[in-house]
């Protein structure tokens, strides 16, 4: 079982950041050692994965994110809210400010040429928008943040904050480990997976609870 090598408790700036920016990032919450034994779980994954000939699992909230070396993997600008809320009563907002917190680990080093992760700032109240729509006049492209971040960094977003990543042109690997939790009574979707959709006792900073 992975522990982490920091304080994992968040402070109330920290809190403030979350919901007035859309995201923290917490510096080497995990150790070297700990990378490590994520990346030999990465490899051998994608070893297994290399074998497949069809999709074989659908892992939600604890995702193994590759992006190899000029394999022209895009994630364009999207909130994780279309992937909570699916309507039908799926997904409520419980808490008023969003009810779901991401985290991803950064395994490998994220520099401005390995696909790093953009955020737009303050997107995390404009609510659910459609960007399908090239109109939107929300999506200001040119004051989007670029995270750069070494392995062990932690990132924290709720399910508005607006993100993207593009193509990693370097020649390493840029991979991510991510999880997410959701505030008691938001989530009534089934997700398949052993052990989705668990009940975890949070300290009472956390997030998504607040």
């Amino acid at each position: 079982m992975l522990t982490t090598s920091g304080e994992i408790s968040l402070g109330k700036d920290e809190v403030r950041e979350f919901f007035e920016l859309g995201w923290i990032i917490r510096r080497a919450l995990f150790s070297l050692d700990e990378v490590a034994r994520m990346r030999a779980c990465f490899d051998e994954l994608e070893r297994i994965a290399g074998g497949l000939t069809e999709t074989a699992m659908d892992h939600l909230l604890c995702q193994a994110h590759f992006k190899r070396p000029h394999d022209g993997v895009v994630f364009g600008w999207h909130q994780d809210i279309q992937h909570r809320d699916k309507g039908n009563g799926t997904w409520t907002d419980v808490n008023g400010r969003g009810s779901f917190v991401q985290t991803l680990i950064v395994l490998d080093e994220m520099t401005p040429n390995s696909g790093p992760l953009k955020f737009m700032p303050g997107s995390s109240k404009w609510g659910r928008v459609d960007f399908e729509d090239e109109a939107c006049a929300e999506l200001r492209e040119g004051e989007a943040v670029t995270i750069l971040a070494q392995p062990g960094d932690t990132l924290f977003f709720g399910p508005y904050t607006a993100h993207a990543s593009f193509e990693n042109k370097s020649d390493r690997y840029r991979r991510v480990l991510i999880n997410g939790y959701a505030s008691p009574g938001a989530n009534r979707r089934e997700y398949p997976g052993d052990g989705a959709g668990r009940r975890l006792e949070a300290p009472r900073s956390s997030v998504a609870s607040r």
